[in-house]
């Protein structure tokens, strides 16, 4: 059965909190975080747009090219994209009383977090560009005062099929 797109992701070592310090990590460990918000990314990824559009701008496709900021989904649902919105993602952390969910939260904006969604083609045996399977790389860039920038990639694929 042919559908529009499935993720299928490896998992190498994702940064725990302690690695990204003061940072606020929360999204850095969450691959569907980094990609979609909150939704699941086939199911959102299917309703919005096919698989020809899973691909960079550059390539005729929707997410944008090179480091952007990490702002929530617009009404597509979809980061990394022109209908993302513009405001920035964030960690909120509870307030004094303890709880989260309160009017003491905490909101941290993301403002030292970059991502970049890097869709590449991949060639088939033939040597031809499979027309049914791309590579996905999502990199989150992490910047500190007085610090270098760090990296941390997740690569998987899509597929067209199910």
């Amino acid at each position: 059965m042919i559908s529009d797109a499935v993720f299928f992701l490896d998992h190498p070592r994702i940064p725990s909190p302690g690695d990204v310090e003061e940072e606020h990590s929360g999204c850095v460990r969450d691959v569907g975080c980094m990609l979609t918000g909150e939704a699941q990314p086939d199911v959102v990824l299917n309703a919005v747009v096919g698989f020809a559009g899973i691909q960079n701008v550059s390539n005729g496709g929707i997410f944008l090219d090179g480091f952007q900021p990490l702002f929530l989904a617009g009404a597509n649902g979809i980061v990394g994209t022109q209908g993302q919105s513009a405001i920035l993602d964030r960690q909120v952390l509870p307030g004094q009383d303890g709880l989260l969910g309160t009017a003491d939260d905490e909101i941290l904006p993301l403002s030292n977090f970059q991502r970049q969604i890097q869709i590449t083609p991949l060639i088939d045996a033939t040597g031809n560009v499979s027309p049914d399977i791309r590579q996905i790389g999502v990199t989150v860039q992490v910047t500190s005062p007085g610090k270098a920038a760090r990296n941390y990639t997740v690569t998987g694929y899509i597929s067209r099929f199910q």
